[in-house]
């Protein structure tokens, strides 16, 4: 056939990567400073928490979920959880 018809090889092809940044591959769990800062601000507020028995994580990149009485709350700042945890967990004292 023509130079556009099927081409039949003996092996397929070796694939080379493309787009392959030059920088190491992050590791499992690796974050950057910026967020690995923003996780550090919640530190205090889960302190808090875990010594009142409360159900806590955090999400990624850095937001805090607590699961409360009757659901669960998401927090962007710790000053929000803060205000959530003296509102309704030193509330109910």
């Amino acid at each position: 056939m023509g130079s556009l018809g099927p081409v039949v090889l003996s092996k397929p092809p070796e694939l080379e990567r493309a787009h392959h940044s030059l920088a190491p591959r992050p590791g499992p769990g690796d974050v950057s400073a910026i967020t690995a800062k923003k996780r550090a601000a919640f530190n205090k507020i889960k302190q808090a928490l875990y010594q009142k028995g409360g159900k806590f994580r955090l999400l990624f990149p850095a937001r805090l979920q607590v699961s409360f009485e009757d659901g669960t709350f998401t927090f962007e700042t710790p000053e929000d959880a803060h205000a959530f945890y003296n509102e309704r967990v030193m509330g109910k004292e």
